[in-house]
């Protein structure tokens, strides 16, 4: 009986307000007696390099270093969550770079350090960056659009994304822009759209510091349609490639093409387009009696379907007799 009234005394103390207003304010003494002490921790920071206009860097240097501070736990604090505007700058633009290759040592990355208020950098890690530049270049690439379209239900996309400007101008290391053949631009993801778009997107920026990239954005648009079918009867089957066989006959001569598109472009769609053949070779080199047809249509109109899949392929023997190859 005993136990059971020390343990509802002990429940009762665990929930009063009492008791967790002192477990908070000893955690906060805690906490507030270990932020004024002193420390020492790493923090990663971005390292950025500035050279003359007549140079651009060739190896593509780290884009962060690791620096050794030293400083309270608040200051620390303040540096790791709250402060963004940490980062080492190596300013190179008045130095005659006559080599391509240069050392940034030590001494110079921790001058490069900025936005550390009250906390004293050590060390840095590396020690030192070794920079290899050569000359500048511009040079002018095709755009790659890095857009991922998902129309809605019932809705399509006609024709490809298109991009103004489809190219750019980059500026960078000869070496570096020889091996580079075309840019993206930055990645966007449309879905659920059933309209057509007309937006601005950026360039991609994976190698900023390194390369400059000029227009920053440009314009793309896509086109979305409500999709449409139809079917195209009486599509005649031709034969291309090589003479005429006069004693190989196909059956039948006609088939029947479903096509899909947007309903804009089936509107303005002539059967006349669609198109059915059989090859030379085909013909001849045929040992089933069953042939496949070629279909062909304008740009981003879909087959769908043909009727009959397939054609039955006869050879003509003397005396008017028909030969199934099959």
């Amino acid at each position: 009986m005993k136990k059971e009234k020390t343990l509802v005394k002990i429940k009762k103390l665990l929930k009063s307000k009492s008791f967790i207003g002192s477990i908070i304010f000893a955690i906060s003494l805690w906490a507030y007696a270990g932020l004024n002490g002193r420390y020492v921790t790493f923090v990663s920071v971005p390292f950025k390099i500035s050279l003359p206009n007549n140079k651009a860097i060739e190896i593509i240097p780290p884009e962060k270093i690791s620096v050794k501070v030293r400083g309270t736990g608040w200051d620390l604090f303040n540096l790791i969550v709250l402060n963004t505007s940490a980062v080492c700058t190596i300013d190179l633009t008045k130095n005659p770079l006559m080599a391509n290759e240069y050392n940034i040592d030590r001494n110079q990355i921790l001058k490069g350090i900025q936005g550390f208020n009250n906390v004293e950098p050590i060390d840095v890690i590396p020690e030192s960056v070794s920079l290899k530049t050569g000359n500048v270049i511009f040079k002018k690439l095709p755009i790659i659009a890095n857009i991922s379209v998902k129309p809605r239900d019932g809705f399509i996309q006609v024709g490809q994304v298109k991009l103004e400007p489809d190219s750019i101008l980059i500026r960078g290391n000869e070496k570096l822009l020889q091996t580079i053949k075309s840019w993206k631009s930055e990645y966007l993801e449309l879905s659920d759209i059933n309209s057509s778009q007309n937006l601005l997107i950026g360039i991609s920026d994976s190698l900023s510091g390194i390369v400059t990239v000029n227009p920053a954005k440009i314009s793309f648009s896509v086109e979305i349609q409500q999709i449409a079918e139809t079917v195209v009867n009486d599509v005649e089957i031709k034969m291309i490639g090589g003479p005429k066989l006069k004693n190989h006959i196909l059956s039948p001569k006609y088939i029947r093409v479903t096509v899909r598109g947007g309903a804009a472009q089936i509107a303005d769609f002539s059967p006349e387009t669609i198109n059915a053949y059989i090859r030379y070779n085909q013909l001849i080199d045929d040992t089933t009696g069953i042939l496949i047809p070629v279909i062909t249509s304008p740009k981003d109109i879909t087959i769908l379907s043909i009727e009959p899949p397939y054609i039955y392929h006869f050879k003509e023997l003397p005396g008017n007799k028909l030969a199934n190859l099959k």
